[in-house]
């Protein structure tokens, strides 16, 4: 297993579908950037960069689509800057460069109008989803939203000149994107904390007059076609704004500890849709929820489980909880308690997003996990030059035991691939996008009225 440890190791720094270093690579190497231009003297820019009202783009298309326009624009991002500097991945629809050099004031700005030109040129994504999507992005004509810091003027730790730079990108986003700021806090204190009490007092009236909603995600058998599970995923239904995503809304909710009632309600209610599915003889399905660190932290989550298994008469085995490696990363010994204890309930449990952040892999080997979930962003590589990864993810887990259940699956070839190289469940918008429970109801029924038996529902479109 040495050498599929070491790829496993090698990819988890790599952003699966731009090719740059991802976030936790980033933090590392912008460091050792820092310090090495202050032995000699230099100033360092951390630069934040958006890309404006990208989502629409997913969600007029398919991530698909908008991943491989994420690995054009990384591309030309790094055309853009120097040599010398340092250019990764920062998040969903955003980048970040370190670029150090005695006049660092006057390269970020090169730098930023040098990305600003290239991004005028539209992007050719060939046949991505088909000769009319591409045509019609071919004339889309991005923007981007710049955010920077400056050391020694806004400090000489790199952590604060990322959350500086990513206050002053904030700030122009508010005022509609496409333009540039300079970190300042005259300019981004009023927006920091206003718009975040703002968000988190409605979202406490969120919590308490039951504007959250819960929508499923099949999850599917790759050996034999049937649909085993379901993932509960929490939407906030806004007055104003529609649907805000859980990107936007769930980490106010760690940092305010929101989380804890959202999370035992999520719970409860995944518990009880359940319970009513099998109620009106729906097929069984195992109900797939996850759990925050913040939440599995809590003292009393194993009685809060049985209590909502017991609340709506379901067996453990009709639960799966699901946690990320940070949960279990720094307190082994710890979690392997709780984890124990959820066991012996009969509910199973999944690693979420497995090869995203860590490379110590021997806790798996000390913990009752029964999955390993690997993460999206493998299986949706428009290059394919993730695949070793994911080969490597599927062989630990069957030599430790464990079933593999992939994310993204978007299209045929990813399912057949994924079920050649031996995964038990995929789970992606090939089979559906998450759906409201009376939709996710008639999308099972209509399974189950085809032509053909239900199970085998993908193998008929695959034919």
């Amino acid at each position: 297993m040495t050498e599929e440890r070491q790829e496993i190791d090698r990819f988890r720094r790599t952003d699966r579908v731009t090719g740059l270093p991802n976030a936790d690579e980033m933090r590392a190497r912008g460091k050792e950037r820092l310090l090495k231009a202050q032995e000699v003297g230099a100033g360092t820019v951390v630069l934040h960069v958006q890309i404006d009202r990208f989502s629409r783009i997913n969600e007029a298309y398919t991530a698909a689509v908008g991943d491989q326009l994420l690995g054009q624009v990384a591309a030309r991002i790094q055309g853009a800057v120097r040599g010398v500097d340092y250019v990764a991945r920062g998040g969903s629809y955003h980048f970040v460069v370190v670029a150090a050099a005695p006049n660092a004031k006057v390269i970020g700005a090169q730098i930023t109008s040098a990305i600003r030109m290239v991004m005028v040129e539209p992007f050719d994504l060939g046949n991505a989803s088909g000769a009319d999507t591409a045509s019609v992005i071919d004339k889309v004509r991005l923007t981007c939203s710049f955010g920077l810091a400056w050391c020694p003027k806004d400090g000489d730790d790199f952590d604060q000149l990322m959350h500086k730079s990513g206050l002053a990108l904030q700030a122009v986003i508010d005022k509609g994107g496409d333009a540039c700021l300079d970190f300042g806090w005259e300019v981004t204190r009023r927006r920091d904390h206003s718009q975040s009490l703002v968000l988190e007092a409605q979202l406490r009236e969120a919590v308490e007059t039951q504007q959250l909603t819960l929508y499923y995600q099949p999850q599917v058998s790759l050996v034999d076609e049937t649909v085993i599970g379901a993932e509960a995923l929490v939407r906030w239904k806004h007055p104003e704004r529609g649907i805000i995503s859980p990107d936007e809304f769930i980490p106010i909710a760690e940092e305010t500890q929101l989380i804890i009632p959202m999370g035992d309600w999520i719970l409860d209610e995944a518990c009880r849709q359940a319970s009513e599915w099998r109620a009106s003889g729906l097929p069984d399905l195992t109900m797939s929820v996850n759990l925050s660190p913040i939440q599995f932290r809590q003292p009393d989550l194993v009685a809060r489980v049985r209590q909502a298994l017991e609340r709506h008469g379901l067996q453990g085995v009709d639960l799966e909880l699901e946690i990320t490696e940070s949960v279990v990363i720094n307190d082994v010994d710890n979690v392997a308690v709780t984890v124990n204890a959820i066991r012996s309930l009969g509910v199973s449990l999944a690693m979420d997003d497995f090869g995203t952040g860590y490379s110590a892999l021997s806790y798996l080997t000390r913990l009752p996990f029964q999955k390993l979930k690997i993460d999206q962003s493998f299986i949706r590589d428009p290059n394919g030059n993730n695949w070793p990864i994911v080969r490597a993810v599927i062989q630990l887990a069957r030599e430790l035991g464990m079933q593999t259940i992939a994310e993204g699956v978007e299209s045929r070839e990813h399912a057949s691939q994924l079920a050649g190289l031996g995964c038990d469940i995929g789970q992606g918008y090939l089979y559906s996008k998450p759906l409201p429970a009376a939709d996710f109801v008639e999308w099972l029924v209509e399974q189950s009225r085809s032509s053909v038996q239900p199970q085998r529902f993908l193998v008929n479109e695959m034919s």
